[in-house]
């Protein structure tokens, strides 16, 4: 649901501001709420306190976003999970 509810609401946000969906360009926030509420299910299965698992899927998930955002890390196409942006392009 984590996810759903990101990618939806992203793309109705997107939509609405008539701009290139970011799910569509290759942007980690989706994988990123996939994390936090597989993090956030996973830990109260274990029984961890429902706080903690709140805090700590939380924080998985900006995380990941987070350092998708600083060292500029996209989805990759099929078969190849993230695609890491290097600073030599093809310029001409």
């Amino acid at each position: 649901m984590g996810m759903i509810t990101a990618t939806g609401g992203g793309m109705v946000r997107d939509v609405l501001t008539n701009t290139q969906p970011m799910i569509l360009g290759g942007q980690v926030y989706a994988t990123a709420a996939l994390l936090g509420s597989a993090a956030y299910a996973g830990l109260l299965h274990l029984g961890v306190q429902e706080t903690v698992s709140e805090l700590v899927a939380c924080s998985a998930a900006f995380a990941l976003r987070a350092s998708a955002v600083v060292f500029d890390i996209e989805m990759g196409p099929p078969g190849e999970l993230f695609r890491f942006k290097t600073g030599n392009s093809n310029k001409s």
